[in-house]
């Protein structure tokens, strides 16, 4: 690119402004980011089991988070073993209050 042109980005995720020409543009992204909760479930046996609180954002609230994200951020973010992924029975979104009283909050 020559002169004074500016280049912009090719993917736009956030609210963003530019300055292109002397003129502002505002190109909102209108797919907001939101934050979810999960209660994820492991089971292994009748008596070896346990739930796991999960704090996740969706980048796209118009699309479900799939379980299987979930079970790999949880792993990820060392809330379960990869060990454990294998054995998760049931993943429940919950509210904000129910995700503190899992953590103690």
């Amino acid at each position: 690119m020559g002169g004074d042109q500016k280049s912009v980005p090719d993917i736009i995720t956030r609210n963003v402004t530019f300055l292109i020409k002397n003129r502002i543009i505002c190109i909102t992204n209108t797919h907001k980011a939101m934050t979810q909760y999960f209660d994820l479930h492991v089971f292994h046996s009748r008596k070896d089991g346990f739930s796991v609180p999960v704090k996740m954002e969706n980048p796209n609230i118009d699309e479900a988070i799939t379980d299987d994200a979930i079970i790999e951020f949880a792993v990820k973010e060392n809330l379960i073993d990869a060990e454990d992924a294998d054995y998760v029975d049931s993943i429940e979104e919950i509210e904000e209050s129910e995700y503190n009283l899992m953590k103690g909050i």
